[in-house]
């Protein structure tokens, strides 16, 4: 393909989303798009450089991570407590461990902001978004205080929300046990034991619905980064690499390697069960009933071992 980044890539995609979104009749917030993205694969950073260049094009942009929405240490001590014995809720970072009623309030009065605004064009009260600070408490992470989450004032074109698992839908009894009885050929971690079986992916599952109805609805587009030919055995090495650095910069506060493979090991499943949902929603491709909110206005960019663009599609 051609030589394009993926962040050239991606911004050339929004920016053709927002034009189309701007002279819409039934406009009444800002764009919303998601980035889907397995871990190291550099969302932030991608992130950061489309906040940048949309500025730049006097788009007024506001962006967060679903990491940010992760509960405080106290609160996920209580969710491992209530899910004793399911390794997939052992920590941050899947689908339950995330405030739901938060962010979806967060993206609403975003949206409520920018529309008073502009109907209005008088100034609403700074909105606040919590930061999350991954290498607190030895790595496992905790919650800022408020005082220190990023202020946000209106009125906002467009607004990014990228996460690991954004655009995940749950999907039947049927195929989930479908797919668990050939999980191993799927790519299932051979080191990852869960103690209920199946019944732990069940509840990862269940925990998925309030993403579908609290959030997937704001959301007009979204862009996928995915490894070429789904090899998510690389998502190993580039969190290794994303962690490295952060330690570099912090002083050493973060994962041990090994922790860091244990750490992948409990996402893996969530790729193999819940992944296909970035495109065809709750059901198939060729029924539009589950269809994700996103579908024919969004973009997938595959890219090779070095994050580098080898295609793209649009779904």
């Amino acid at each position: 393909m051609s030589s394009q980044t993926v962040a050239e890539l991606a911004l050339a995609h929004i920016m053709d989303q927002y034009a189309s979104w701007k002279v819409s009749p039934i406009r009444t917030s800002p764009l919303f798009v998601a980035i889907q993205g397995p871990q190291g694969i550099g969302k932030t950073y991608l992130t950061r450089q489309l906040v940048s260049a949309l500025d730049a094009h006097q788009i007024r942009t506001v962006s967060f991570s679903i990491d940010d929405l992760y509960f405080g240490y106290e609160e996920m001590n209580a969710i491992e407590t209530a899910n004793s014995g399911n390794a997939l809720l052992r920590g941050r970072g899947l689908p339950g461990t995330h405030d739901i009623p938060l962010g979806a309030r967060i993206m609403k009065d975003i949206s409520m902001a920018s529309d008073e605004i502009l109907s209005t064009g008088q100034g609403t009260e700074p909105l606040c978004i919590p930061v999350y600070d991954k290498a607190m408490h030895n790595g496992l992470g905790d919650r800022l205080p408020v005082s220190q989450w990023t202020s946000v004032s209106g009125p906002v074109d467009v607004v990014i929300v990228e996460g690991w698992c954004m655009g995940f839908y749950p999907i039947t009894e049927s195929e989930l046990a479908a797919r668990w009885e050939r999980k191993e050929r799927l790519g299932f971690p051979a080191s990852l034991q869960l103690q209920n079986g199946m019944n732990d992916i069940q509840t990862i599952n269940n925990n998925l619905e309030s993403y579908v109805n609290q959030w997937y609805p704001f959301f007009h587009c979204l862009i996928q980064i995915a490894p070429s030919q789904n090899n998510y055995n690389v998502i190993y090495k580039w969190r290794l690499q994303q962690e490295h650095t952060m330690k570099a910069a912090n002083g050493g506060k973060g994962m041990s390697d090994n922790q860091v493979t244990t750490f992948i090991d409990r996402y893996l499943p969530c790729y193999i069960f819940f992944g296909d949902g970035v495109k065809l929603g709750y059901i198939s491709d060729d029924d539009p009933a589950g269809r994700p909110p996103w579908a024919t206005r969004s973009l997938q960019i595959n890219v090779d071992d070095d994050r580098v663009p080898v295609s793209t599609e649009r779904f």
